[in-house]
């Protein structure tokens, strides 16, 4: 019993990353390569240092958590970090790749969403109106719009804490999946959102503390026309307005935590994101609703890229 304890203790993985991990490495490589030739192809000035010093330390995140994985007492932290890790790389190399676009060549589509919109019985400049009428509640969802991060962070603990490496690995390739559909169709029919068009008062804006206002709504349009000097940290936006990315983040947690204890405050809380993706995100109504439709496309997809040979399964 005492060296069953030992090797269970001190026993290395034979690899260091499994299957579906390396499905997502290959993922993270092909769009980082995508992203790289189109900033090279459009000659856009990029801040490369900073985004690869974040990237370095992810890859050392990555690296870290598959080393500690090799003790038992470890391999659920370690799975956390390889999650994350691969999470934002995703991330950095796809708000590179969008910022990329500007300036947009070919028609907005907002005109004809906020059309939609109105067909829905939705105007945004109004909703915010009557949200500034509630200021508690309007600035309450600030933070809340703000949180899809740290949540998605928080629930990767928490499925490490369950062991559940597949969940996990579904988590990171939705999202991943769900953020390429999202930007594909930004590229080709792009969109920046309601506060670019419709005009409230300061007055409105500073009553909630509104995050996405007429001024974010007017540097996106500068961009559209005019470009980014450089990509950075500092000047990178999020830009895409339809699908909302942001209720693909909110079906992300809600779906992938049921089933542990965090589920109901994910809940109530991703509840609570729809009129927080409405006002503060500065979204069309049927912004959310497309972003719906995407992610339950994406969760089809990633499915189908982490499925099992059939030879394993037998």
């Amino acid at each position: 019993m005492t060296s069953t304890t030992t090797d269970t203790a001190t026993a290395k993985p034979e690899i260091w990353l499994t299957r579906q991990e390396v499905i997502l490495l290959i993922m993270l490589g092909v769009i980082g390569a995508l992203a790289i030739c189109v900033v090279t192809l459009l000659d856009r000035q990029v801040a490369w240092p900073v985004f690869i010093r974040v990237l370095v330390i992810n890859a050392g995140l990555m690296a870290f958590g598959a080393a500690i994985r090799a003790y038992r007492s470890m391999e659920r932290m370690g799975l956390a970090m390889i999650a994350v890790s691969f999470y934002m790389s995703f991330g950095i190399f796809m708000l590179i790749l969008s910022n990329s676009f500007f300036p947009v060549v070919g028609p907005i589509i907002d005109t004809q969403l906020i059309e939609i919109d109105a067909m829905l019985g939705y105007h945004w400049a109004g909703f915010v109106g009557w949200l500034a009428e509630y200021p508690t509640l309007g600035k309450l969802l600030g933070p809340i719009y703000t949180s899809s991060l740290i949540q998605l962070a928080i629930l990767f603990g928490v499925l490490a804490w369950y062991n559940s490496a597949q969940q996990i690995y579904h988590l990171v390739a939705c999202g991943t999946v769900g953020l390429a559909l999202t930007m594909a169709i930004w590229i080709a029919i792009p969109s920046f959102g309601p506060s670019a068009y419709q005009p409230i008062s300061p007055e409105v804006a500073n009553a909630i503390n509104l995050f996405t206002d007429n001024a974010y709504g007017a540097t996106l349009l500068d961009y559209a026309k005019n470009g980014i000097p450089i990509i950075s940290p500092e000047t990178v936006k999020a830009t895409v307005a339809f699908p909302s990315f942001h209720i693909i983040m909110a079906c992300l947690t809600v779906w992938f935590a049921r089933g542990t204890i965090v589920f109901w405050p994910v809940a109530i809380l991703n509840t609570l994101m729809i009129p927080a993706t409405l006002s503060h995100g500065g979204h069309h109504l049927i912004d959310l609703i497309a972003g719906i439709l995407v992610f339950f496309l994406a969760l089809r997809i990633s499915a189908w890229f982490l499925k099992e040979p059939r030879s394993a399964q037998a």
